[in-house]
């Protein structure tokens, strides 16, 4: 049997022949075969698409300069490869170190997408800034806020179990000195440890514990956002940096002269 399909054309005929099918199993026999019970097993392979072959959206710093920058002034640099594209990458890697090193989120100075400095992250998409980049800043920061505690320790002669980091310092109760990742930077042994150490497997702050991470927070570039003045990655231009264009021929066998 066929149909013609005057939307098509006249002249275009499509088979709609009914196939014929046997799933083996009809009402009656499923309705009794599931009163004795049913055990159903899937052996789902992964799709091509979400395969990963352990480059993309899962590299780590070489170092932990490489992802975190603190200055002797007290200011914190904080890199990424992602892109901000509107999405509010930014933002969340702001919260993310500023949670781990426990800073305010208005100290964080992110610098992303600038190959020139920041970390290979892989590439910005499919959602990939949140499950892979956050958790590599929050390992990255806690690293630092660790460094900061054992230097502090180090420094004090005290057990560093005793201590912990709170706006940035840390404290010694006894004599109330205080050090910050400023004293930290100005510290050459810091500094090498820095250049040659990666993220370890400090402990994360918990969910519970949250002071920055899950908070209202006004985007860092939301006024460039809405001004317009936001520099995507189509806006950048960088030092002889040329454009190119498909050229195509005003009619059919035209050579390029």
């Amino acid at each position: 049997m066929k149909k013609e399909c005057p939307a098509i054309g006249d002249d275009y005929q499509e088979a709609i022949e009914r196939v014929p099918y046997d799933f083996g199993l009809n009402r009656r026999s499923f309705v009794q075969f599931l009163s004795t019970g049913l055990l159903i097993i899937a052996n789902a392979s992964p799709a091509l698409a979400q395969r990963s072959d352990g480059r993309a959206g899962q590299r780590r710093a070489p170092n932990l300069g490489a992802r975190i920058h603190l200055a002797k002034d007290g200011s914190i640099t904080v890199l990424s490869g992602k892109v901000e594209g509107g999405q509010g990458a930014r933002a969340e890697l702001t919260l993310a170190a500023a949670e781990e090193l426990r800073v305010p989120p208005a100290s964080i100075e992110l610098v992303m997408a600038d190959t020139g400095l920041v970390p290979d992250d892989g590439i910005t998409a499919g959602s990939r800034s949140t499950p892979s980049t956050v958790p590599a800043v929050r390992q990255a920061a806690a690293t630092a806020r660790e460094f900061l505690i054992e230097f502090a320790a180090k420094s004090w002669s005290l057990d560093r179990n005793a201590l912990e980091v709170r706006d940035g310092k840390v404290t010694n109760s006894t004599t109330g000195k205080a050090l910050g990742y400023a004293d930290l930077a100005s510290s050459d042994e810091a500094s090498k440890g820095f250049a040659k150490a990666g993220p370890s497997e400090a402990g994360l702050t918990k969910v519970k514990d949250w002071k920055a991470l899950g908070r209202p927070f006004p985007r860092p570039n939301g006024r460039e956002i809405i001004t317009g003045s936001h520099k995507y990655p189509s806006d950048i231009a960088r030092p002889e940096l040329l454009f190119g264009r498909i050229l195509r021929p005003p009619s059919y066998g035209a050579r390029l002269v």
